[in-house]
């Protein structure tokens, strides 16, 4: 018995074949991206910690007389990092509570 406007034999097989062969595709991709997030991740992570390890000698060598002269780079990357907090303080913040509007009946 046939339904009508259903699919026939060959075309199930061909999609039920399709699924099969595919998902396994799309899991891969999945974790390739996933592996990609965490490859980011760790690169920023190394900058981040390479830049405040710098910033941290640089900041002990400048109050050095014999390198005085990085005492304004210093400055700039103080500058620099106090931005970078504010504007995270800024993009994100609290949300004051709000009560949801009394419902009208009729």
């Amino acid at each position: 018995m046939a339904r009508s406007g259903g699919l026939d034999p060959d075309q199930v097989r061909d999609l039920k074949e399709y699924a099969e062969a595919y998902a396994p595709v799309a899991d891969e991709l999945e974790a390739l991206a996933t592996f990609v997030r965490h490859s980011v991740t760790v690169a920023r992570h190394k900058v981040g910690s390479e830049a405040l390890a710098t910033y941290a000698v640089a900041g002990r060598l400048a109050k050095l007389p014999q390198h005085a002269d990085l005492a304004p780079h210093v400055a700039d990357m103080k500058r620099a990092l106090g931005r970078k907090r504010k504007a995270k303080e800024e993009e994100a913040p609290n949300p004051a509570p709000t009560t949801p509007p009394p419902v009208v009946t009729a």
